[in-house]
């Protein structure tokens, strides 16, 4: 809970400076989603090695880290297409939903967001 609420500070203070202060725009945007998840892993990195929280759980890499890869990969490459084509549903929906109207783009991607984000809670609750 400390990690995501110091980088929802984080990203306030980068949405901020890059668009408004700097003008960016979109491109700004873009380059505050790199640096929120490199700032992620870096507070995630200072709290582990730095107080010592976690430490437990990072045994860093060894030859054991890369045994059983395969089976994972069998886990995971199906479930990577299904989230594949979850993605592209939204996008083809939004991109056909341009081709008719302005307005119904806005509310199609408007009510595809919402609606992601109530799946992810279901996915969440799922996946635990």
């Amino acid at each position: 809970a400390p990690v995501t609420f110091i980088t929802f500070v984080l990203h306030v203070g980068w949405c901020f400076l890059m668009i408004y202060y700097l003008e960016l725009g979109v491109v700004g945007g873009g380059i505050i989603s790199v640096v929120q998840s490199f700032s992620n892993f870096l507070i995630i990195y200072m709290i582990v090695h730095c107080l010592g929280y976690g430490k437990e759980a990072m045994h860093g890499f060894t030859k054991a880290a890369f045994e059983g890869w395969w089976d994972m990969f069998k886990q995971g490459i199906p479930t990577y297409f299904f989230q594949l084509l979850d993605f592209l549903s939204i996008e083809i929906t939004i991109l056909i939903g341009g081709y008719i109207d302005i307005e119904i783009l806005v509310a199609n991607t408007s009510l595809l967001n919402i609606l992601y984000i109530f799946f992810l809670y279901v996915y969440a609750i799922a996946q635990s």
